[in-house]
């Protein structure tokens, strides 16, 4: 299992996000956060399945809402892949 680790700037940005879905519809903030903490446990999991989008990043498409988690994975001298 991988460790995820936030920036800051990701936190806010997740924060935004969800306060404007519960904006715009009540309760769809909650399911933008149960979404998201969905795609995060398999991003936690196996982050190597996605997608190399730029470089050494990869992204994940939230496909529900208009959401990208982009992402990289620091590999340390233990790691075997």
């Amino acid at each position: 299992m991988y460790k995820l680790i936030f920036k800051k700037r990701a936190l806010e940005e997740i924060k935004d996000s969800f306060l404007y879905y519960e904006y715009k519809q009540k309760g769809l903030g909650d399911k933008f956060e149960k979404t998201l903490n969905a795609y995060l446990d398999i991003l936690e999991i196996n982050p190597l399945q996605f997608r190399t989008s730029y470089k050494n990043f990869k992204e994940v498409i939230i496909q529900e809402f208009p959401f990208i988690i982009i992402f990289y994975v620091l590999k340390t001298k233990n790691d075997k892949y």
